[in-house]
């Protein structure tokens, strides 16, 4: 008889808490959908597994700190594929899974939000109007997240992907004035100091805030605000237009709240 010790199985036991099925919120509208890994990735690394715990065992021996998720294959005499950290978009399918194929991932995006597998990001959005203020309030007060901050074209077009993907319809957040366009507020804003015009900022949450960097994300002729001692914040328009336009803070409008999770 096999008798595993004691010890290397509550170990065993803790390791396989850290990690949580694979699902994936951009695959079929409004549906959180299992998924698998793509296997083809380049970085994808296949070892031989006789079971899903075998593989999310030997795959976190390998280098806990820099593995993403695992791929366990059933019905392929105990394939099993790790994925390490990755700065780049995961592919992943939805076909795999009736193949027998068993995807398991590890994050930190709380229950209350979503983690979206494809880019390693935590997102919800607010599907209440409100002034910008008052919506990055809510989110710093909801798992301490903030209004989202684009710091790459990469995120934009994810976050614009995760938005259409998961809205109920397209009536849920009407422009405050062109009530045909679906729009959310950013947590970018320009303001003034004193009487001086600040640059573009993120301001994740009150008195913190960092350069908005040059992006492609900005409609054509944007931004434009005028010099009025207004602040105006940066709302990503998806339908009716799309990119990103200044608009007053003081306007009502929807916004996608983030939790930062670690790499």
């Amino acid at each position: 008889m096999n008798i595993r010790p004691s010890g290397q199985l509550q170990s065993q036991q803790v390791t396989l808490t850290k990690f949580r099925p694979a699902y994936s919120y951009l695959v079929v509208r409004k549906q959180k959908t299992p998924v698998c890994f793509d296997d083809q990735m380049p970085f994808a690394l296949k070892i031989r597994a006789r079971s899903k715990l075998e593989c999310i065992v030997k795959c976190t021996a390998m280098n806990e700190k820099e593995l993403r998720g695992v791929n366990y294959h059933m019905t392929s005499s105990g394939t099993c594929f790790c994925f390490p950290k990755a700065n780049t978009t995961y592919k992943v399918s939805a076909s795999l899974q009736p193949a027998g194929c068993q995807s398991f991932v590890i994050h930190d995006c709380p229950d209350n939000f979503d983690y979206v597998i494809e880019y390693h990001k935590c997102y919800k959005m607010q599907y209440r109007r409100n002034n910008w203020y008052t919506g990055r309030y809510l989110c710093n007060n909801i798992s301490s997240s903030h209004p989202i901050l684009l710091e790459d074209d990469v995120e934009n077009a994810i976050s614009l992907s995760y938005v259409n993907y998961t809205t109920p319809n397209y009536s849920v957040c009407p422009h405050a004035e062109w009530t045909a366009w679906y729009t959310f507020f950013t947590g970018g804003l320009i303001t003034y100091v004193g009487e001086v015009r600040t640059p573009f900022m993120w301001s994740p949450y009150p008195g913190v805030s960092k350069y908005v960097g040059s992006s492609n994300a900005w409609f054509s002729g944007e931004p434009n605000g005028p010099l009025d001692g207004l602040d105006y914040c940066i709302q990503s328009i998806m339908v009716g237009t799309t990119g990103w336009d200044d608009y007053m803070c003081s306007s009502s409008l929807c916004m996608l709240c983030e939790v930062d999770i670690p790499m």
